[in-house]
């Protein structure tokens, strides 16, 4: 991490931390030995694991920016964002190993392809072998999103880059243009579900989302879904909807997203009253907030029937569970919700 170079950086990598003393040292230690010349930079949301003090006094050349609180990744990853330099931004999560020639595919696919605001690469598992994590993030109809690969092989590096619905927020770039233009993350997502949602403002903009095969990196990732986690992703699923669709296409919608939310009742049902628990404050505080959560959809330039188009009528059950049952059940939910989704295409010309 000590190259010098000369004026700005091409590419900044912004990495928010919060207690991430035990996993920022790989990220740093990988980005120093495959991404020469890039800035980097390190927004600590007040972690108290001493992280901030590890990174000052192991990586002098990280620029270390102290937050003093924390106001949730979004507005970490903003405030890193707006105190880089790169022509060309990625972020990663601390938890995330890069590869070698990690950078320089996505950097080259946003420069041959001006159409593309979005690019992210393959998200592989931590564990020696070549299982993805996430090529790019599916999202659902219901605003429910899914990891695209998920403990599946990894595509072949040579594959070229494929269009996808969504990033995923544990590592991807874009031009520092485009994320002036849409106005960085949306704060009010304390914490997941704001990489769906510039994904969403990003195919309302005009622009496509594309997965790069030839980019790989690893993350500590395992799909663990506490209580806590479902109240934050019941509420910004929420927010993500209300932002981003018309009050006239979630009348639309409202049969769909009403079997939605009966599934995941039934969910947290079978996981226990701390999950009822947490879903129930989820409406509570969509309630307490309904006067911030305007619509955004009047400040893009595609319709609601762009977004649509884009949306996915299966739910990924085998990424929560493998009961056989609700694998069978799901065909039958998928038929549902893809009568809907063309319904909804018909009725939505706005």
């Amino acid at each position: 991490m000590d190259t010098i170079q000369e004026g700005p950086p091409a590419v900044s990598v912004v990495i928010v931390t919060y207690n991430n003393r035990n996993e920022i040292d790989a990220c740093l230690r990988s980005l120093g030995a495959h991404s020469p010349g890039a800035e980097i930079v390190v927004v600590d949301n007040m972690s108290s694991d001493g992280t901030a003090d590890y990174i000052r006094g192991a990586y002098p050349s990280v620029r270390l920016i102290e937050s003093g609180r924390n106001d949730g990744f979004g507005a970490g990853v903003n405030r890193g964002v707006r105190e880089s330099h790169g022509a060309y931004v990625a972020v990663l999560n601390p938890d995330v190993e890069v590869q070698e020639n990690w950078l320089q595919p996505l950097i080259d696919t946003l420069e041959s392809h001006p159409d593309v605001g979005l690019v992210t690469p393959t998200i592989l598992l931590a564990d020696p072998g070549s299982r993805v994590n996430a090529c790019g993030n599916r999202s659902h109809l219901t605003g429910l999103t899914f990891c695209i690969g998920l403990n599946q092989p990894a595509p072949p590096v040579s594959s070229p880059p494929q269009e996808v619905p969504a990033i995923s927020g544990a590592a991807f770039a874009l031009r520092r243009g485009l994320w002036d233009q849409l106005g960085g993350f949306d704060e009010q997502f304390f914490m997941y579900l704001e990489d769906t949602e510039i994904s969403w403002r990003t195919l309302r903009n005009g622009h496509k989302i594309m997965h790069v095969p030839a980019s790989q990196v690893r993350h500590d990732y395992d799909l663990r879904i506490s209580s806590s986690k479902i109240y934050y992703l019941e509420y910004n699923r929420l927010l993500l909807l209300r932002r981003n669709l018309a009050t006239a296409t979630l009348v639309v919608l409202f049969p769909a997203l009403m079997v939605a939310e009966a599934l995941i009742w039934a969910y947290c049902a079978s996981k226990g009253r701390a999950y009822l628990r947490a879903k129930w404050r989820s409406y509570l505080h969509v309630w307490r907030d309904r006067h911030k959560m305007r619509s955004v959809s009047s400040v893009t330039s595609r319709p609601d029937r762009t977004l649509l188009q884009t949306l996915s009528s299966r739910l990924s059950v085998e990424q929560l569970t493998d009961d056989g049952l609700a694998t069978i059940g799901n065909h039958g939910l998928t038929a549902f919700f893809a009568m809907w989704r063309i319904a909804a295409l018909i009725a939505v010309w706005w």
